[in-house]
This record gives structure tokens, sequence and C-alpha cells, in this order.
């Protein structure tokens, strides 16, 4: 927070010919925000002072003491990208990143659960197995779709390396239980195969599938 010339921000709105309320609209900020700088009541965010500035079709040097100019410039255009992620989602590139690990995580968590089961169910009757297969591509489906929306996976322009990190991660996760789903409907698929063939045969078949688990 910074504080900004009231006298000179009110000479310039005048000098435009514009109200409090049309300065506001154009700097994007309320107009009892204008009114509080214009009576010199407390300081403003830079962001403010740069969207007053642009408002008053002026350079923000013009509403500010030389000292105070450089905090109110315009940030590098990746700070900006951030900056912008953050209005959409709320979130800073840390809380984003913090978040999309321990998604990472859980995926990582229940595609080691799906796997253990498989092991269990290897040799099984489809039927058996049918519900777990059901569960793995419902949940594939469900995090690869809340995740995408949410922007963990696909990098963007103004990415920082602990993103671009995180969004691997993210990668990887869904890539092994996609892997793992996709395993469970093939064990589905042998075993409806099996069911067809004659006993012995279907015994000898469930036999070799349990050893390839």
């Amino acid at each position: 927070m910074q504080p900004v010339d009231a006298e000179r921000v009110k000479e310039w709105r005048h000098r435009r010919m514009l109200s409090q309320q049309e300065v506001a609209e154009r700097a994007g900020t309320s107009l009892f925000t204008i009114q509080r700088i214009e009576r010199g009541e407390g300081n403003v965010r830079p962001r403010t002072g740069r969207g007053v500035a642009a408002a008053l079709g002026v350079p923000i040097e013009e509403l500010l003491p030389k000292a105070q100019a450089q905090l109110f410039r315009e940030p590098p255009e990746h700070e900006l990208l951030d900056e912008r992620r953050a209005e959409v989602t709320g979130r800073s590139a840390e809380e984003r990143v913090e978040i999309s690990n321990a998604l990472a995580e859980s995926i990582e968590h229940l595609n080691a659960g799906y796997r253990s089961a498989l092991e269990q169910f290897a040799g099984g009757a489809a039927d058996e197995i049918f519900p777990l297969y059901m569960q793995a591509s419902l949940t594939y489906i469900g995090a690869k779709t809340i995740v995408e929306d949410a922007g963990y996976v696909d990098e963007a322009d103004g990415d920082s390396p602990a993103e671009r990190s995180a969004k691997q991660k993210m990668r990887d996760a869904l890539a092994l239980l996609e892997e793992t789903s996709d395993e469970i409907e093939r064990a589905m698929t042998a075993a409806e195969v099996e069911q067809q063939l004659p006993e012995g045969v279907a015994w000898l078949a469930s036999y070799q599938r349990r050893r390839a688990v």
C-alpha cells in the first residue's frame, strides 16, 4: 500500500473533465476509493494507482513523488500473468502448486489401492472384477476432468518451475491411473473369455492370469 498525491489526482481529473464515477469506472475500482484518494485518506495498492493513472491518461509519475514511482510501475509480464491467474482462480502460484501436488498424491494413493485390489482379484471371475473396473475408470475420468478444468495439467505461459514440476507430477499420476484402469479392463476381458472355455482349459488360463499379476 502506497500514498498517491490527492491534489494531483484531483487536478488531472478536472483537466480531463471527468467525474469521480467516470474515473472509478475507467480505473476498475469503486467510487468510494476515488473519493478517499482525493481526500488524501489512506494508501492505495500499486495496481489501483496504475489504474487511476491510466484512467486519467497520465504516467503514474504524475500522481506521486518520484521516490514512490518505481513501486507503481507495471510489473514484468510473467508477474502480470500470475496476477491475472490469481484473480481468476482466487489462488496464488504457491497455493496452486500445493493443491496440485496434494491432488496428485491422492491420485497416486488411489491408484496403489486399485492395483492392490487387482492382485486380490487375480484369477477371479469377470463379474467380480467388473465393480473394480468401474470404480477405477470412473475415478480416472473424474480426476482428469477436475484437474484439467482447474488448469493443473497443461503448461501455460508464465508458469514457474514449481508449477511446471507440479503439472508433470499430475500428468504422471493420471497416466499411472489410466494404465491401471486399462489393466483391470484387460483382466476382466480375459476372465470373460475364460468363461467360454472348457473347464480344464479355463482353470489353466485362470492360473496363468494369477501368476501374471
